[in-house]
């Protein structure tokens, strides 16, 4: 817990704050919310603690906690320790480095051969077996985000531990730019980490292994500033993770297509971890229409569909004055401009996807490890989305309809993929999504 306090309009308040939640209350009396919100700037909090620690709340909603008190739900935090506990008035943030570890960045790497080196190798030199030989580094990833170019690297870093196993060995992730020292820009990074980390490992909740921290590269042990995101309910299956040896040419594209909003991670997921269900089916097509249009080209349009919808049209233009009286011109106007602007294309789209997942994927592994009537994916799939869309409460769903939506993540995936630039390794996109199929 961190107290403290705050001065609003010329009145100090008390805060405190934990487990992700900050409050403020008054000695006296209370100021209005106005004065409170005066407080945040772009989201964030600045405060200060009793032990003289800079305190950045980044602020997620606002509630009111009591008669006396604010509430704010946060959703991240960055603190700068006052080691020497004197008071400072010392409250800049200054780094270029971020580093994250996770428990997904160790599965990600666990059969990477540099990793298991390094590993090794840190353990006899810490040990002082012999003087051991450092293995060839991680090649480096390069990306370009808000017109700036970062850098990120791999590598392995030994802790102490009281566990049984008197180490602990972790893979980090280190962000660099000489020029990194917004708050804001930091926040949005480590967003962007972490639902990498999501994305390769194929989790709605993933978390950060203790803190991310902010450092500089000519005083890279000095980790007095530290990040922390709010805990999430974390179920993570390490056969499901992705390879790092199957994605590691296009990490830097996948990092700028999650930073630019290029993949609908709000309906990538499934929403319980045990079952697939109905929200799934409806989250999984708007997953694939989004990644589609990346994928292949925007506003699609079905021609064969287009040609007959024209000539419908055409038909129907001519029949309004011979076969409508005035009464019922203004309805059938408001019909005809339906049907002009009516296109049923999911199942076209998809058809043309899963033509290309086939040639990837092969026919007979797509029965072994999705579904055995796979190619009638595309009419069943939409056929269910329109009855939940619609509210057929008689519609009869199948087991085979849920399965459909596991499939049609596997294709968006794949999308994804390729959009990222992975298309000249079939091999290695069909590692990757034979990691979302039933038989894992």
């Amino acid at each position: 817990m961190y107290r403290g306090q705050v001065e609003i309009n010329n009145i100090l308040h008390q805060f405190r704050f934990e487990d992700f939640k900050l409050f403020i209350s008054g000695n006296e009396r209370l100021v209005g919310w106005n004065q409170v919100n005066k407080l945040v700037e772009n989201d964030i909090i600045t405060l200060k603690d009793r032990d003289n620690n800079f305190l950045y709340l980044k602020i997620e909603d606002r509630f009111f906690a009591s008669s006396f008190e604010y509430g704010f739900n946060i959703s991240a935090y960055v603190i700068k320790h006052n080691r020497n506990r004197f008071d400072s008035a010392d409250s800049d943030i200054s780094f270029d480095n971020m580093i994250f570890r996770s428990d997904v960045i160790d599965y990600f790497f666990r059969n990477n051969e540099i990793f298991r080196k390094e590993a090794a190798c840190l353990l006899i030199n810490e040990n002082e077996i012999v003087e051991s030989q450092k293995p060839q580094k991680r090649p480096s990833v390069h990306m370009t985000l808000d017109n700036k170019s970062y850098k990120m690297d791999f590598g392995t870093m030994l802790e102490g531990s009281n566990q049984p196993f008197p180490y602990i060995i972790k893979n980090y992730i280190k962000i660099f730019n000489e020029k990194m020292n917004g708050l804001q820009d930091a926040f949005r990074i480590a967003k962007t980490i972490q639902l990498f980390l999501k994305f390769i490992s194929q989790s709605p909740n993933v978390n950060f292994y203790d803190s991310i921290w902010l450092v500089k590269e000519e005083d890279i042990n000095n980790r007095n500033i530290s990040m922390y995101f709010r805990p999430e309910n974390e179920r993570l299956n390490a056969n499901r993770v992705l390879l790092y040896e199957d994605i590691n040419e296009i990490i830097g594209h996948l990092i700028e297509m999650i930073y630019n909003d290029q993949i609908c991670f709000r309906s990538l997921f499934v929403s319980d971890y045990d079952r697939i269900t109905h929200a799934d089916i409806m989250n999984v097509c708007a997953a694939f229409e989004t990644q589609f249009q990346y994928r292949y080209i925007k506003n699609f349009k079905y021609k064969e569909q287009e040609r007959v919808k024209k000539k419908m049209i055409e038909i129907l233009e001519q029949a309004r004055e011979s076969q409508f009286d005035e009464t019922e011109k203004p309805l059938f106007d408001e019909l005809l401009s339906g049907v002009k602007y009516v296109s049923e294309t999911l199942r076209k789209r998809i058809e043309i996807a899963l033509d290309d997942f086939i040639k990837i994927y092969g026919d007979e592994e797509i029965k072994n490890d999705f579904e055995e009537s796979y190619l009638e994916m595309p009419e069943r799939i939409k056929n269910s989305r329109n009855a939940l869309d619609h509210g057929r409460i008689n519609y009869q769903f199948e087991s085979v309809m849920y399965w459909d939506a596991e499939l049609l993540r596997a294709i968006v995936y794949m999308l994804i993929l390729e959009t990222a630039g992975l298309f000249d390794d079939k091999q290695k996109i069909k590692n990757s999504i034979r990691k979302l199929s039933k038989s894992i």
